[in-house]
């Protein structure tokens, strides 16, 4: 005897049901990244003009270090050449690509956000400065967390937690580990 497949409970939503919506998020020809007009802006060239120029100014930086080495060894100058020609190549990348896609305004929140990490980043420059390593790192480390995590996700036990291991990792890993200086600051 063969036994008829149980159905569901529930009303099935088919394609040819009157409750499936006739065009789906996935077949909308127009999402919002395509849409025209508004204030919407393609940034690729601009950040392809600035990453060619920094590039281009690095490795002339780079080609001025002169530190006397032995067998034509490269010396020093060899490790930033090739980062700022990696630089190089993406601008170029970016100034020679076809773009017809126009890209979405990016909002003003996302703007504080990168704004207040741009700012962390000199905070931080001028904490080594000041009162040393362990000490900017630890305040860094969680300024740091607490920009990038949201306020729904913040949480003071969580970006101490993450500040101390990051400042115990980078110590183990510079200090003890290589034998590097790090910056006392002249405060403490």
């Amino acid at each position: 005897m063969m036994s008829r497949p149980l159905r569901p409970s529930w009303p099935r939503r088919t394609r040819r049901s009157p409750n499936w919506p006739k065009r789906s998020a996935f077949r909308n020809r127009q999402s919002a990244f395509s849409q025209k007009g508004g204030d919407r802006m393609n940034t690729d060239k601009p950040l392809g003009a600035a990453l060619l120029v920094l590039g281009a100014g690095g490795v002339i930086s780079a080609a001025q270090i002169s530190v006397r080495t032995f067998n034509n060894d490269p010396g020093p100058k060899l490790f930033p050449m090739m980062a700022c020609a990696i630089l190089i190549i993406c601008g170029l990348g970016l100034l020679l690509r076809k773009s017809n896609r126009v890209t979405p305004a990016i909002p003003a929140t996302e703007w504080r956000r990168g704004l207040t990490m741009a700012g962390l980043l000199v905070g931080y420059a001028l904490g080594l400065w000041l009162v040393g390593f362990h000490a900017a790192t630890f305040i860094g480390g969680f300024a740091l967390y607490w920009a990038i995590a949201g306020p729904e996700k913040r949480s003071l036990m969580r970006g101490a937690i993450y500040a101390l291991l990051l400042t115990l990792g980078v110590h183990l890993v510079f200090k003890t580990m290589l034998g590097t200086f790090l910056p006392q600051g002249f405060l403490f």
